[in-house]
């Protein structure tokens, strides 16, 4: 078939008669028309949402198990805290040197006693540490709480 030209296609068009509009048809497209406007808020007051059965079953029993959930963990009481104690034993080298008197106190000698003051109506303790050797064997205990590292 060869192409048509304008003129002829034009001819085609002026003989051409459209068919009638079915009935009903201008009140489906205003009534499609309403149902893509945007929402009011007369439809939060008295709107309807339609879903699927099984949609809104799903929904109503998760809710429920939320529910029951958040129940039974504001009811349930708080377990007390766990302590926990954990000793070692940690073996410390020590090193004897000769007992000097100067390395306790180097502007005194052993045989100075600390001077004694003395209040009213106190008690205060005087040290001595004439004959103070040291420890021979030292068995260090660390004890740690549960939460330190």
């Amino acid at each position: 078939m060869p192409p048509i030209s304008d003129d002829e296609l034009n001819l085609l068009l002026r003989e051409w008669k459209p068919l009638e509009a079915p009935r009903g048809l201008e009140a489906r497209v205003h009534q499609a028309f309403e149902k893509q406007k945007p929402l009011s808020w007369r439809w939060w007051l008295s709107g309807t949402l339609s879903i699927p059965v099984p949609v809104g079953a799903a929904a109503v029993v998760l809710m429920a198990g939320f529910a029951v959930a958040l129940l039974r963990i504001s009811i349930a009481p708080v377990p007390p805290p766990r302590i926990v104690i954990q000793t070692r034993t940690v073996e410390v080298p020590v090193v004897r040197d000769p007992p000097s008197s100067t390395a306790l106190h180097p502007r005194r000698g052993a045989s100075e006693p600390a001077p004694a003051v003395h209040r009213r109506r106190t008690a205060i303790a005087v040290l001595n540490l004439n004959g103070f050797e040291p420890v021979t064997n030292l068995r260090a205990q660390i004890v740690r709480r549960s939460h330190d590292e």
